[in-house]
């Protein structure tokens, strides 16, 4: 079949040589989505463009690719060939840069390197506790070889084997040009690069230019924007849903959230172009106080990068809050994305965020926004947090409980199981340490109601609620839908917004008479 070649998304270009092998894409900003949307198998080779970040959008953005490749297309279950891989190409320098971007999208951080991590004052920036607490997370979550996919019984005990656990080079090959710039695609297709974001592709005789630079348009063909809102201005208390337009469930609106504190907005989990998103909410990004990012996975951290390189750090005094592992996949992304020494990342980190760089840890309570947040470990494959948020107001004490990502009791990878293979201590119940049922609100994860089994089934809500003797209310996220059974509950979606303490009135001025 004859090489076509179609613009999926601005500075995106798809190759289909119509069999699997000859399917490529040039250019990979968070466009997985594009491919499931039209019922496409996504390629499983890519072509590194030279540009990796424009208008703070990774250009790189493999990890849900990858993830797709991993549990959906199946080689974590065994469905695909044992030599089956990823291809991504690109030079030396490059692909060194998509390793770093690809290594903590597996797994996290190594636990050699978190016992290395040192605070301002060179002391150890992880307790011994919480390393060995997130080890076991990391060991029963990670891709295994050989899981079975639908089989409970042996995806746990494949769980529980730490040795069979995946190297990224199990997944990926890393292909670079030749001497002339040159590298295979496929059995008689090959690329060659020219610099700047231009290539070309042949196949036979036949040649096709591609050039990535033109992406101008990029983000309005990556996420929903909605329809330009009347302007919001933050109000004492409340939370509003942008809605997070990433991963990899073609209607999925994932979490994204603005908490307004005070008359500021303190971000949790935006998304790429959150600056946008926020103008067309309604909200000015200029009343952004405070990022906070509670995991290192794609979807979950957009919006710290997009007002760095977009300047809005340079108009607001912007505060940076992530626990210690988060920080240094943030500053590790921003490294690879910028081409830039860790050192120069966190420098850079430091002095634009001018509201401070918060390495926050659970067990200690911190002020933001003149709001108490007090954290908490989830349980996922990577190191994670969700928080409580109080606030003090006429005498009363005002609660909100976010979740972040976390998973459920029940399935072959739920706490249960962890807990019977010694992977989980029931103590670490993040649940308890958010939810006491004082909450005005709790946003809680419902991820695994469509059957992931490292999120909470929705199911699983009364049951937490009966087992620890509250009734809170509650709005879900993290899935698109809920059962017909569920209709009464709130399911959080683009532009929801609840006030839980409106702003105060404006005090009548009254002028003195001449």
């Amino acid at each position: 079949m004859t090489m076509q070649v179609h613009l999926l998304v601005p500075g995106a270009m798809y190759l289909d040589g119509g069999s699997p092998a000859s399917r490529a894409l040039v250019g990979i900003p968070p466009c997985v989505k594009q491919f499931l949307r039209q019922g496409m198998t996504p390629p499983t080779t890519f072509v590194l463009p030279d540009t990796f970040v424009r208008r703070g959008i990774p250009q790189v953005a493999l990890e849900f690719f990858f993830y797709h490749f991993l549990f959906v297309q199946g080689k974590a279950f065994g469905k695909l060939a044992a030599d089956a891989r990823l291809v991504v190409v690109g030079t030396s320098a490059q692909l060194a840069r998509a390793r770093t971007l690809l290594t903590h999208a597996l797994a996290g951080p190594s636990i050699e390197e978190m016992a290395a991590w040192t605070d301002a004052s060179g002391r150890p920036a992880m307790t011994p506790g919480a390393i060995a607490m997130l080890r076991s997370y990391r060991a029963w979550f990670a891709p295994k070889r050989a899981m079975v996919h639908g089989d409970g019984d042996a995806m746990h005990r494949c769980a529980c084997n730490e040795s069979a656990m995946y190297a990224l080079d199990d997944v990926v090959e890393w292909r670079t040009y030749d001497a002339e710039q040159r590298a295979l695609l496929a059995e008689g297709v090959m690329i060659t690069r020219h610099g700047d974001d231009q290539f070309t592709v042949c196949q036979d005789d036949a040649l096709w230019p591609i050039d990535l630079r033109d992406a101008t348009d990029q983000l309005a063909a990556l996420i929903a924007l909605p329809p330009q809102a009347e302007p919001r201005t933050a109000e004492m208390f409340g939370v509003h849903c942008l809605g997070a337009d990433a991963g990899f469930e073609p209607e999925h609106p994932t979490t994204g959230f603005a908490i307004a504190l005070h008359g500021a907005w303190a971000l949790v989990d935006t998304p790429i172009g959150a600056p946008e998103l926020l103008a067309r909410h309604g909200m000015d990004p200029a009343e952004v106080h405070v990022i906070m990012e509670t995991h290192g996975h794609e979807d979950h951290m957009g919006s710290a990068l997009a007002f760095l390189l977009e300047g809005w750090t340079a108009k607001t005094a912007i505060a940076y809050v992530a626990s210690e592992p988060v920080y240094r996949v943030c500053v590790a992304r921003l490294a690879a994305l910028l081409d830039l020494t860790e050192a120069a990342a966190a420098d850079l980190l430091a002095r634009e965020f001018r509201g401070g760089v918060h390495r926050v840890r659970p067990g200690v309570t911190y002020e933001f926004c003149g709001a108490r947040w007090q954290f908490a470990w989830t349980v996922h494959p990577v190191p994670t947090l969700g928080f409580r948020v109080t606030l003090l107001h006429r005498g009363r004490t005002y609660a909100l409980a976010y979740s972040s990502d976390t998973a459920g009791r029940h399935g072959p990878l739920g706490t249960d199981a962890m807990a019977a293979a010694g992977f989980f201590d029931p103590r670490d119940d993040p649940f308890p340490s958010l939810v006491r049922g004082d909450e005005a609100l709790v946003l809680w994860e419902a991820g695994g109601t469509h059957g992931d089994p490292i999120h909470v089934d929705v199911r699983e809500w009364e049951l937490l609620c009966t087992a620890h003797g509250i009734d809170a209310p509650v709005a879900f996220m993290h899935t698109r839908s809920l059962p017909p059974e569920y209709h009464a509950y709130v399911l959080a979606r683009p532009g929801w917004h609840v006030t839980l303490i409106p702003r105060p009135p404006r005090a009548p001025v009254h002028r003195l008479a001449a």
